[in-house]
């Protein structure tokens, strides 16, 4: 019996991984940002994160203040002491995860989380971590052909951008996007593509919440052409 329970037990925290929770703004998978914290129990919990796989869920904030449901895994990928105390942490974006419980400890919310798969096959060969394979009557051709249109708008958008007398931010953020995605893991690209974009945390819900790459690709065609580098955040 002690062993059953046990094997419930781990196979709990598998499926459904305890993590702490960090409400902050929507982040999707392929974003790099930065957090300064200063808080005694915001420090506890990154001194954690570090002896451990360095992650943590960070989640915008929903109706009436309250932290939304689907947020995204991220990992820490440098961290510096301030000299008045706080600490400059920068993170990345990995997979997107759903909280099925959280709790308070020692200050700060850690909580039961599930990812978050679309639910369309992908592609006919292997597929990422970022997706699940599923049965689907999508037309892959036709996602092939977003695919590239998408492709060649956000080489012209990084091209426009990269023109602009004043690049340097506009370079930190192609960097920071990292080169663009060559297999056909087309949820890795979509998420890549918006990693270029200024996007609203209206558009960042959107994208985290949408279970269909089809249909978030379509949504970067429409922003790719609107949306212009010269009155971005590039500036």
């Amino acid at each position: 019996e002690y062993k059953e329970r046990h094997s419930e037990f781990i196979k709990e925290i598998h499926q459904f991984p305890l993590m702490p929770l960090l409400t902050y703004f929507p982040v999707l998978p392929n974003e790099t940002f930065s957090i300064r914290m200063s808080h005694s129990q915001q420090k506890l919990m990154i001194r954690r994160i570090m002896l451990g796989d360095q992650k943590l869920g960070v989640f915008g904030i929903g109706v009436g203040g309250s932290m939304m449901k689907i947020g995204c895994e991220c990992e820490v990928i440098d961290l510096i002491s301030q000299p008045e105390g706080a600490i400059h942490v920068t993170l990345v974006g990995r997979n997107r995860i759903k909280i099925i419980e959280s709790s308070e400890v020692d200050g700060y919310t850690v909580g039961k989380v599930e990812y978050f798969y679309d639910k369309i096959i992908l592609s006919s060969s292997s597929v990422s971590s970022l997706t699940q394979r599923e049965d689907s009557e999508i037309d892959e051709r036709h996602i092939t052909e977003i695919v590239e249109e998408v492709k060649e708008l956000a080489q012209v958008w990084i091209e426009k951008a990269l023109s602009l007398e004043e690049t340097s931010r506009a370079t930190t953020i192609i960097d920071n996007a990292g080169p663009m995605p060559e297999n056909d893991d087309y949820s890795l690209f979509s998420y890549w593509a918006c990693s270029l974009l200024p996007l609203t945390e209206i558009d960042k819900d959107y994208f985290l919440t949408n279970l269909s790459v089809r249909d978030r690709l379509l949504k970067l065609v429409v922003l790719l052409k609107t949306r212009s580098p010269e009155k971005s955040c590039y500036l």
